[in-house]
């Protein structure tokens, strides 16, 4: 029992550490874009996810002053609910929680993640010239991707927890439903301004997109160097992490990048 009260005290303690390294390196991102170019920067990102998010056109992209998303609209919602999930359970006190979802709010993220399968197929269907039982949209695609994304989120983040804490806490990653509510509120402001073509918001997703690709290739890369290292439940705080979570993240650069060059070269033949 003094073990959880310690590693609750410390979570409250260090709960912004994260969410503010995250949201320095996003800025970071952002600010390289606008002085590497806009234009320039966002071909850079499109490239970067060209061989995980290849679309003959733009009709799966949503659009911000002009410019067409980094990846389709589903997987962007994916991706970028996933991520979120991230910073907001340390930001509520949770970074480091290796329990999954109680069953009620398991049912409802399950939900979700229904929904968005049923709209792909749904999608699907009418991109193979059938009738669909409604016009797909981009608004949908987007909307059911953040649901689906923010639903297996939960899930990823305490399998993650578990194999690198030496002191993980056993609570659920997900505070409870009001604090859901809030992450549905956060993404649902994003939606909506996406949908409203609010023009700057442009690079801010786009960069969004691209650490949130990042961030998840590289987790799956970190747990695979954790097990081969046989270092699994050794880290007691995140400096100690750096080191191997910078390697993971190299990696992972460099495989959406060799997956970029297949497709490109795949459909150049």
């Amino acid at each position: 029992m003094d073990n959880v009260v310690a590693t609750a005290t410390l979570g409250r303690r260090r709960n912004l550490t994260f969410p503010l390294t995250l949201l320095t390196g996003v800025l970071a991102l952002v600010t390289g874009t606008a002085a590497f170019g806009t234009e320039r920067a966002m071909d850079a990102m499109r490239l970067l996810h060209a061989g995980v998010d290849y679309h003959p056109d733009s009709t799966h992209s949503f659009f911000l002053g002009g410019e067409q998303s980094v990846q389709c609209a589903r997987n962007s919602g994916i991706y970028i609910g996933a991520f979120l999930t991230l910073p907001w359970a340390w930001l509520t006190g949770r970074g480091r929680a290796s329990g999954f979802p109680p069953i009620r709010l398991g049912m409802v993220l399950a939900l979700g993640f229904g929904l968005m399968v049923a709209d792909g197929i749904n999608s699907l269907v009418a991109d193979l010239g059938y009738s669909a039982a409604y016009p797909p949209s981009t608004a949908l695609r987007l909307g059911t991707g953040l649901l689906a994304g923010t639903a297996a989120g939960w899930y990823f983040l305490p399998v993650v927890n578990g194999l690198l804490w030496r002191q993980s806490d056993e609570r659920p990653a997900i505070r409870g439903a009001r604090w859901m509510a809030g992450l549905l509120a956060v993404e649902c402001s994003l939606l909506l301004a996406i949908l409203l073509d609010v023009a700057w918001l442009a690079v801010p997703v786009a960069a969004l997109t691209s650490v949130a690709s990042v961030t998840l290739f590289g987790s799956v890369n970190l747990l695979l160097l954790v097990l081969i290292l046989r270092s699994d439940n050794r880290y007691e705080n995140v400096r100690e992490l750096a080191s191997p979570a910078a390697v993971a993240a190299c990696a992972a650069l460099v495989q959406l990048g060799l997956l970029a060059v297949l497709v490109r070269t795949v459909v150049a033949t």
